[in-house]
């Protein structure tokens, strides 16, 4: 009875702990996203990102928990991004053909 019982909770952790990972999108798991009040605003996320030498051409918050945001690198590249909604930090991009 104790070897079932101790499996079951195993095999319950280890889908758990699957569940999660498989919401991410190729960077950091949604686990953890806070509450709409706690992450960066929109104008937070685009001060940030032109800190960081990009310039912003549209932003907006996706379904799936992050700010997906097309810019333009130093070089003049098309990028299309998410970013965390907490962190402000690049997860995934692509650059746009």
């Amino acid at each position: 009875m104790k070897h079932t019982t101790l499996f079951a909770t195993a095999a319950i952790l280890a889908l758990g702990s699957f569940a999660v990972t498989a919401q991410a999108s190729g960077g950091e798991a949604l686990q953890g996203i806070p509450a709409t009040g706690e992450r960066m605003s929109m104008s937070e996320v685009i001060t940030k990102l032109e800190a960081e030498g990009y310039r912003v051409d549209e932003i907006e918050f996706d379904d799936d928990g992050y700010y997906d945001v097309d810019l333009y690198d130093a070089n003049g590249r098309d990028i299309d991004a998410d970013i965390h909604p907490v962190t402000g930090k690049v997860l995934e991009w692509k650059i746009d053909d």
